[in-house]
């Protein structure tokens, strides 16, 4: 079985990773600034992580002494040192591959040929409640070991300073990504992380405790916190097969922040298996995502397919859409126009199932696995339910489906908010662009959709009339939702609200007979001039949405440049 288990964890870890924490998920790491006690070899250092410290201070003793340590030895003694100091954490190393764990200790593999590259992140937050003192001497005494001892030369130090590259998520995973991508058979590389670590819970079921571990970058209010699914798909799936890579992670619940398959502790006798490894979460960019992303364009295809077929060519004899609407139609059915959105849509949609199906950038990408997942292949089968039903004239039954389309687009964008993945502008008009003004245009046609079933039902005029105000109305508390409720505003379905407000105030200039012979035509001119009111109203909220955008952005700025950053109380 454990032969087995090794043949898995080889297929989804193509390279050879070893990492030691400085405590094990259940743990805190304690931030240590007295590095006089350690002794560190840098006599300006005051202060330093408990992990990184007793690690180096290991490490210079044995410089001094005899015979190559082990890798038990290293983590046995660095229990000792931190014990000594009133520390209870607990070192732990987690492995790709079952280490002897007996065998020499080293950051450079025997027969070493290849190129050396590390990545050296050191983050103390200053001017906040959670701030550390210790990163920054971290990172430099690492450098310096890394340099002095073992020869490496191609380094890439993040660091709050004001000298170094900021260590915000955009940077932290563009280091990462780099260097895996640069790495090849034969090379070694070494990261180092020290800071603030995290959890947040799994949003896409693939973690048994419930829990992703978390890196806590420079920016995390803005862009969100570095999960463990961002590091593996980022860091560790990409690293090619002969790559030895050591991790350094001296940070709050970092025992298992890579999800490697071995662990070993500093109180245990052997590597044990790690109950927490699932090869299928490796696995997914090659089985399961390649299954999601064919389904996804299969969706669309599908979804198009239908609708172009029977709403737009009346496929069979079947009324179009244009003749349905026409047919029911109703006070805030907009102008015919306005439907030219959906070539936005397919457009958008279809750019996107061809960027997710053949761009490698994109088919394992977070935004897709963990933001869109199977929730589209929901949406592509609701809409075609809904189109038949339309065209059926079965107007309950395409309203429910309109609302399942509604709902699966809103899990979407819900999902891929909180995926808070850093995004190009190429990227986000790819990934999510689509949804977004997809949901926008469903929410007003979902409202249209009510009053469509209302004129099938025969209710009255007066009805009818009191529904529409409630619709349009309901449109700017949609808005105002958007731009206010979340951190980052969500400006794109506001400004397809307004699109769809225009749409129905164009068409109540010149109403058609169906509605002047049921309506007043001061209730007409009424709900015309809302809808008019409504289309200024959302456009000052999207705005109020941009403002509020560039705000956040020069006050992140401004404080990046001055040392002062958000509260770790916000974690």
């Amino acid at each position: 079985m454990a032969s087995a288990f090794d043949q898995q964890a080889r297929r989804a870890i193509p390279a050879e990773v070893c990492m030691i924490s400085g405590s094990m998920d259940s743990q805190t790491s304690s931030d240590v600034y007295d590095t006089g006690t350690f002794q560190l070899p840098n006599p300006a250092g005051k202060a330093g992580g408990a992990c990184t410290s007793a690690l180096l201070k290991v490490l210079q003793r044995r410089r001094r002494g005899t015979g190559q340590p082990s890798w038990v030895d290293i983590l046995r003694e660095m229990r000792q040192v931190l014990g000594s100091l009133g520390y209870d954490q607990i070192p732990q190393l987690t492995t790709s591959r079952c280490t002897e764990v007996n065998k020499p200790f080293g950051v450079v593999p025997q027969g070493f040929t290849g190129t050396k590259r590390c990545v050296l992140i050191g983050i103390n937050y200053c001017g906040q409640n959670g701030e550390l003192r210790g990163c920054h001497n971290d990172v430099l005494n690492v450098k310096k070991y890394l340099e002095q001892v073992h020869g490496f030369r191609d380094a890439v130090v993040l660091m709050d300073d004001g000298r170094h590259k900021s260590p915000t998520k955009k940077n932290i995973l563009r280091a990462f990504k780099l260097v895996a991508k640069q790495s090849k058979s034969g090379d070694a590389v070494f990261i180092h992380y020290s800071g603030h670590g995290g959890r947040l819970r799994d949003n896409n079921g693939d973690e048994e405790d419930g829990y992703d571990e978390t890196l806590i970058p420079l920016d995390f209010k803005k862009a969100g916190q570095i999960s463990d699914d961002d590091l593996l798909q980022v860091l560790i799936r990409p690293l090619a097969a002969g790559v030895f890579m050591t991790c350094l992670m001296d940070c709050c619940h970092s025992g298992t922040v890579l999800d490697l398959p071995y662990k070993y502790t500093a109180t245990s006798s052997n590597m044990e298996l790690n109950e927490k490894f699932r090869a299928e979460k490796f696995m997914f960019t090659t089985r399961c995502s390649w299954l999601l992303n064919v389904l996804n364009f299969l969706a669309f295809a599908g979804n198009f397919a239908v609708t172009y077929g029977i709403g737009v060519l009346g496929f069979n004899g079947a009324p179009t859409n244009a003749e349905l609407s026409e047919k029911y139609q109703t006070l805030i059915t907009p102008a015919g126009w306005t439907f030219s959105i959906w070539a936005v849509i397919f457009t958008a949609q279809l750019l996107w199932s061809f960027a997710q199906l053949l761009l490698p950038a994109f088919r394992g990408a977070p935004l897709v696995r963990n933001g869109i997942r199977w929730y589209y292949i929901g949406v592509c089968i609701a809409q075609i339910g809904w189109t038949v039903a339309f065209s059926a004239e079965i107007i309950w039954l395409s309203l429910t489906a309109m609302l399942f389309i509604l709902m699966f687009l809103v899990l979407i964008v819900v999902s891929q908010y909180n995926t808070q993945s850093h995004v190009s502008i190429c990227g986000y008009l790819l990934l999510k662009f689509p949804f977004s003004v997809h949901a926008g245009w469903i929410v007003a046609a979902s409202l249209v959709n009510i009053s469509v079933l209302l004129v099938d039902l025969g209710v009255s005029a007066n009805l009818q009339y009191y529904v529409a105000l409630a619709s349009l109305i309901g449109l700017l508390f949609v808005a105002l939702f958007a731009v206010f409720w979340p951190a980052r505003p969500e400006l794109v379905v506001p400004l397809v609200l307004v699109w769809a407000s225009v749409g129905i105030s164009s068409e109540l200039v010149h109403p058609t007979d169906s509605i002047t012979s049921t309506f007043e035509s001061d209730d007409i001119k009424v709900v015309r001039y809302l809808a008019i009111a409504m289309c200024s109203a959302v456009l000052s909220v999207d705005f109020c949405g941009v403002m509020r955008s560039c705000c956040q952005e020069t006050t992140s700025q401004d404080k990046e440049e001055q040392g002062e950053y958000y509260s770790m109380q916000d974690v």
